[in-house]
């Protein structure tokens, strides 16, 4: 380990006009230090992919993501306003029934009270609209987006594919997780 260590040092000091050693038989060599440092060749030997195809993935993946900044999972403004202003008017339906029992002493509180009764009733039916319409609008996007991003895994993958630059690491979770015993009493 330590000779090799030596050996990288004492290539890498080498200036590229004049190497100790030798890598080809042109006159012009280079040092160690230059072939780590060498922007990658590209594709892999054997490996010319569609650049057409390429290109087009590119463009495809820069309008999903587009697509995903754009998208929106929260509620509807209009949404929010219906159950807000449900709830925060659903309370006069509590007034209404005790004006409908002090009613029973003035017959007058009769009218404001079955009509405080219907404005509560209003609000809770509004509260509860707003309720459905926001969250049946947010599933719909998030359905939306989910199918937006496996969308992109998939075109990633693909292009990924052609280009050849995995690495050598699979990135994907391809199992279950497994039951791991450290030890047994």
């Amino acid at each position: 380990m330590v000779s090799v260590l030596l050996v990288t040092v004492s290539l890498s000091a080498v200036p590229p006009g004049r190497a100790a050693v030798s890598i080809s038989d042109t006159p012009l060599a280079y040092s160690a230090r230059l072939l780590a440092q060498a922007a990658p060749t590209g594709w892999p030997p054997g490996v010319q992919p569609d650049a057409s195809r390429v290109l087009q993935l590119e463009a495809e993946l820069r309008d999903l993501n587009s697509q995903l900044s754009e998208l929106s999972v929260a509620w509807p403004a209009g949404a929010i306003a219906m159950s807000v202003i449900g709830w925060v008017i659903s309370p006069a339906s509590l007034v209404g029934l005790m004006l409908l029992f002090l009613a029973i002493f003035a017959p007058a509180l009769v009218v404001p009270a079955v009509a405080s009764i219907i404005i509560g009733l209003v609000g809770v039916g509004l509260g509860i609209a707003g309720i459905v319409v926001g969250a049946t609008a947010a599933s719909r996007a998030t359905a939306e987006r989910d199918d937006l991003d496996k969308r992109r895994r998939q075109l990633e993958d693909e292009l990924r594919s052609l280009r050849g630059s995995s690495g050598g690491m699979d990135r994907s979770f391809g199992g279950s997780p497994r039951l791991i015993t450290l030890g047994s009493f």
